[in-house]
């Protein structure tokens, strides 16, 4: 899976498009990864982006400031193997 910085919605995604008076626009500010087989069992880790634009690694009590590319680089880990799988929130 793939996510970028940004996201805007196309007027036909939302059920009466006629209502907006212009497409939302979303900044991405976290992203929320699970590692495991299942949802009973695994991982969670998140990267959280703060207001001055830095983004921080957050594994159990252990938080740590990433640069740009490790947090856009975390897709990468999505899926990457059979038998520890990550999966993206």
């Amino acid at each position: 899976m793939e996510y970028h910085h940004s996201l805007e919605l196309q007027k036909d995604f939302f059920s009466d498009p006629m209502l907006l008076k212009e497409v939302p626009s979303y900044k991405l500010h976290a992203v929320v990864l699970h590692h495991g087989r299942n949802a009973t069992e695994g991982h969670y880790t998140a990267y959280v982006k703060d207001e001055e634009t830095n983004w921080w690694l957050a594994n159990d009590a252990n938080v740590s400031m990433v640069d740009d590319d490790n947090a856009i680089a975390a897709q990468d880990k999505v899926g990457e193997s059979a038998n520890k799988q990550t999966t993206l929130h």
